[in-house]
């Protein structure tokens, strides 16, 4: 509701006092009922009104400052005695209507006055005066009958009030005698028919009961002796709790009584149809019309009508599941189309960067060796492992590499040829530390920005910054090693998962997603740029999460083999027929697209079609959701610690404590009832996630950061806005890429990093116009407010520029926009507005 701010009053105060402070309006389309102006009167003073009012009555002042018990003790009996607000309230209505002046009368105005002193009494501390004008005047005329004043006298107002008051119907409704209820056909079962006659019999004793009780406590309706309460307890009710208690022991004698009747030689089999015939008899009492119905005598078999409810919803409770199911996958679905662009160009930017590591290897094996090996010969293959090659990471991973050793790598000129026997039986680390030290680390200095050897890591590793080999040029982080153990476990996952289907691959991708969101498994995003940990399975000093990627991978794998329903669901994801699967991350990445594709596309189309696509076919919206499902009520089934003991070379173990596991069944429970009730995946971890505050620091891409640089503070605000976060962008020190800082809630970064995904994919940032339309369109029609603007008159001009990190050239022009006052009066002004006067 927009409200004028240039007036004489405001026009919140003028209805009836408003200050704006959280007021509810009722806005009434209605000219007639707008007041005539010679009608209007002033408002009052209230800062004059608290002037002649006086200073507060029984305030004590204090020399320190500081008020103690019996100041506190002072001020609430203070408060207690001069709370009378309603008194003055009623008086003041009261007197007006007997008033021949209404409102205006003088005595009106200061009972007005005096009702907004006892408003603000307990902030001011001053007390209301009333006039004992008013008062006698009030005692002397009544009060009017729309008060309903039962101890008082009354008399029949005839202004306004009085008369709608007198036209009011009092509804003193029979709500048993209402619309008849709604039957349940499914509680209507085949053989009931041949209990009417019985339950006909039985309802009308039981009503007949029924009554005898009502009359005996003065009750009117069934709903009464069910309660064990009156709505309306007559006036020799005394003690109205004994008088529930005696109500509520002679219905359950009532009910006992009756139920006795029912059982009383009933065979096992008759049990079902009698109570439908009961529940029939009770909610259509066609045959005796000139009874009320009794609804109550149908619930006295409750328990078995709800039998036979239960098995009636039983049928379609598989068709119903299968609806919420494929309501959350399609959400899942959408969600994934969102976030696979960036994930897309994510995996292919860092995997772009391994070839040239080989063939910096190779070339420096070449020297080595003073001759080029082939590719199946080479004494150094170079493998990605990590989130990277499993489509698990986010824009700020780096890519994990291994390197895998041929046999000719441990002779010269790798080893020194005194020193193979002796280097035979040294243990892997200290063979991978010669390795990364003598072959390695040299051979990526041709390919390295910066570099970093941490060979006294538990798992050596050479560390590097490399130049992007994509259009983005972006820089790419690598870490280098010689253990196997994470290309191994990465390589079992992927089978188990990954390869496994489209379905599951998504699936994976959304936990992953969603554990990084609520805070279980650490996200490079919490790290600010340049920290790192200290190795592989080490955590960053900035991480609070629960989980490195590798333990949360493991508790999936665990959770998929030790929970039957899961590993069930699993194995039925999988494609009835073999076919070609992609087993590089591109190929997956490419496939979990074309499916999510196709179903968004047959989900939009006609019902007719969807059996068409072969892909449907495979997985459906309601695999997806169900799988999501799946796997929250496995993880908040978990209890105590968890060993996950992986099956590939060396057996390496990934233990989880109980703490852990507690934590991981809280958020999962909390994602099962959101999936459940709003059966949206997008929602389940906004939920998750609005329970914590947390910050990211973001390095955007260069291409986005040349886009944002000239206009930081309006994408700044434009990203606050969105998200609701504190948002701020700024320069890398000695770099034109830009950092994105975001503090706030979960929810909050989460939101910001939707924004922020949809800048890259739909290039969104609007940055400066680049053709001459944008010119044409906006110049002169456009009224901007800047911060340096003191004119609403001001207008937006471009003005040609080659922008700060364009290259000079003829197919790159740009205009960056000024803003003009209209004290300027430049001549373009008057050109622009005729395209559009």
């Amino acid at each position: 509701l927009v409200l004028p701010t240039v007036g004489r009053r405001s026009v919140a105060a003028c209805c009836s006092g408003g200050d704006v402070d959280g007021d509810l309006f009722s806005v009434i389309w209605a000219s007639d009922l707008v007041p005539p102006s010679q009608l209007m009167q002033p408002s009052l003073d209230y800062d004059a009104l608290l002037a002649e009012a006086g200073e507060p009555v029984g305030a004590k002042s204090t020399t320190d400052g500081n008020f103690t018990e019996q100041d506190l003790v002072h001020f609430f009996c203070r408060v207690v005695a001069n709370d009378t607000l309603g008194k003055i309230a009623h008086l003041h209505l009261a007197f007006c209507d007997s008033s021949p002046m209404g409102a205006l009368d003088p005595l009106a105005i200061e009972l007005a006055k005096a009702q907004s002193l006892a408003v603000d009494f307990p902030k001011t501390g001053i007390p209301p005066q009333v006039p004992q004008d008013a008062v006698r005047a009030v005692k002397e005329n009544d009060y009017p009958d729309f008060m309903q004043k039962a101890q008082q006298e009354s008399y029949t107002s005839e202004k306004a009030l009085g008369v709608l008051f007198r036209r009011c119907v009092s509804l003193d409704a029979d709500f048993e005698a209402a619309a008849p209820f709604d039957v349940d056909s499914e509680l209507l079962i085949p053989g009931r028919e041949a209990w009417a006659g019985d339950a006909a019999k039985a309802c009308t004793a039981f009503r007949h009961d029924l009554l005898q009780l009502l009359l005996a406590h003065g009750l009117r309706h069934e709903t009464e002796a069910l309660l064990a309460t009156a709505l309306r307890w007559p006036p020799t009710a005394s003690n109205r709790g004994r008088a529930s208690k005696m109500i509520r022991s002679h219905f359950d004698l009532l009910v006992q009584k009756h139920r006795g009747w029912f059982f009383e030689g009933l065979k096992a089999s008759d049990r079902r149809p009698k109570a439908s015939a009961w529940y029939e008899v009770a909610y259509r009492p066609t045959e005796q019309r000139g009874f009320r119905a009794c609804r109550t005598f149908a619930w006295l078999v409750g328990e078995i009508l709800c039998e036979i409810k239960a098995q009636a919803v039983s049928g379609k409770s598989r068709l119903q599941l299968a609806e919420v199911h494929a309501i959350i996958g399609r959400s899942a679905v959408a969600e994934l189309l969102e976030s696979l662009p960036t994930l897309q160009q994510t995996v292919a930017s860092r995997l772009a960067v391994m070839p040239v590591v080989q063939r910096a290897l190779d070339s420096h094996c070449a020297g080595l060796q003073g001759q080029s090996a082939s590719e199946e010969e080479r004494p150094f293959s170079v493998h990605p492992f990590g989130s990277t090659v499993l489509g698990l990471c986010e824009p700020e991973s780096d890519l994990d590499l291994c390197i895998v050793l041929a046999p000719c790598a441990f002779r010269p000129p790798f080893v020194a040829a005194a020193q193979v026997g002796d280097f035979s039986r040294l243990d892997a680390t200290a063979q991978a530390r010669h390795f990364l030290q003598i072959v390695v680390s040299p051979a990526v200095d041709a390919v390295a920005r910066a570099k970093k050897e941490v060979l006294s890591a538990r798992v050596p590793l050479v560390r590097l910054t490399m130049a992007g080999v994509l259009e983005s040029a972006e820089e790419v982080s690598v870490d280098i090693t010689l253990s196997q153990e994470g290309w191994l476990k990465a390589g079992h996952f992927r089978s188990s998962f990954l390869e496994a289907s489209p379905a599951v691959f998504g699936s994976v991708i959304l936990l992953t997603k969603w554990a990084r969101t609520v805070g279980l498994v650490r996200s490079m995003s919490d790290q600010p740029p340049g920290s790192q940990a200290t190795g592989p399975g080490s955590r960053a000093p900035e991480v609070v999460s629960a989980m490195v990627p590798g333990e949360w991978q493991a508790l999936l794998l665990h959770l998929a083999s030790h929970d039957d329903a899961l590993g069930t669901l699993l194995s039925a994801a999988k494609p009835s027929s073999a076919g070609h699967v992609a087993s590089e991350p591109g190929g997956l990445l490419r496939d979990l697209s074309d499916y999510c594709m196709a179903t968004n596309n047959t989900n939009n189309t006609n019902n007719n079609n969807k059996n068409n696509n072969s892909n449907v076919s495979q997985m459906s919206l309601t695999t997806v959701g169900s799988l999501l499902l799946e796997f929250f009520r496995a993880m908040a089934g978990l209890s105590g610690s968890v060993a996950y003991t992986w099956p590939v070379q060396g057996a390496p173990i990934h233990e989880l404590s109980s703490e852990v596991c507690a934590m991981v069944a809280v958020h999962a429970s909390r994602a099962v009832e959101v999936l459940s009730v709003a059966r949206s995946f997008p929602a389940a971890c906004a939920s998750g996630a609005a329970a914590s505050e947390t910050s990211i620091c973001r390095r955007l891409s260069r291409a986005l950061s040349f886009k944002l640089y000239s206009h930081r503070q309006f994408h700044e605000a434009h990203f606050r806005a969105v998200s609701g976060a504190v948002v701020k962008l700024e320069p890398m020190d000695g770099s034109e890429l830009l950092l994105l800082h975001g503090s706030g809630s979960c929810a909050q970064i989460l939101e910001l990093q939707r924004e922020l995904q949809k800048y890259v994919n739909a290039s969104r940032a609007v940055g400066m116009p680049s053709t001459r339309a944008s010119r044409y369109f906006m110049e002169g029609s456009t009224r901007l407010f800047f911060a340096a603007a003191s004119s609403l008159e001001s207008r937006l001009q471009f003005r040609p520029s080659f922008g700060a990190h364009v290259p000079i050239h003829a197919a790159c022009e740009r205009t960056v926009p000024h803003l003009n006052l209209p004290e300027c009066g430049a001549a373009w002004e008057s050109e622009a507005l005729e395209r559009f006067l």
